[in-house]
């Protein structure tokens, strides 16, 4: 299998069917989107597409780091490619991102560009200004001592790289 997308939800039923509809669109027929529902109470599945390539896993309300090693754990893809529950996936992300990678056996992972949801309102100023610095990069592996120079929304990374380095930790830093 190529792409396995890890969508950790909980409690955004406005948001899931669009952001699992925009993995689905940007797919091939060898990638699946895995869905980890981590305690919703809204009943996300009821607004999902359905799709083959769909699989949704539940799991009691243990944060993002246990949904995406619950998702991990059943990926199949040589690939993960990550997309929050908020999110959408632009057309061409998946195969720029694999192309990418498939390229170069040295890189671990590739990133993209994200733009903000007006439609959730005006984020929090720091969020703006990550945003904006991350979107201006121009030579990201400079500025690892600075910031992540990934999104991780928008990252994809070898399946076998994230299992060298022990997969997601539960620490005071975000996944």
């Amino acid at each position: 299998m190529r792409v396995s997308w890890l969508i950790p939800v909980r409690d955004r039923r406005a948001w899931i069917g669009a952001a699992v509809r925009s993995a689905l669109e940007d797919s091939g027929p060898d990638d699946e989107v895995l869905l980890i529902d981590d305690g919703s109470q809204d009943r996300p599945e009821q607004v999902l597409p359905q799709d083959p390539r769909l699989r949704v896993f539940r799991q009691p309300a243990r944060g993002i780091v246990a949904a995406l090693e619950l998702g991990r754990a059943h990926a199949q893809g040589r690939y993960l490619a990550r997309l929050d529950s908020d999110d959408l996936s632009l057309p061409g992300r998946v195969d720029a991102q694999v192309r990418c990678l498939d390229s170069d056996s040295g890189l671990s992972a590739v990133g993209g560009r994200v733009a903000l949801h007006p439609d959730q309102g005006l984020p929090p100023e720091g969020m703006r200004r990550y945003i904006s610095w991350l979107n201006g990069l121009r030579h990201p592996m400079r500025e690892l001592l600075v910031e992540c120079p990934l999104a991780h929304p928008a990252v994809m990374m070898r399946a076998s790289a994230v299992e060298s380095v022990g997969g997601y930790r539960d620490t005071d830093r975000p996944e």
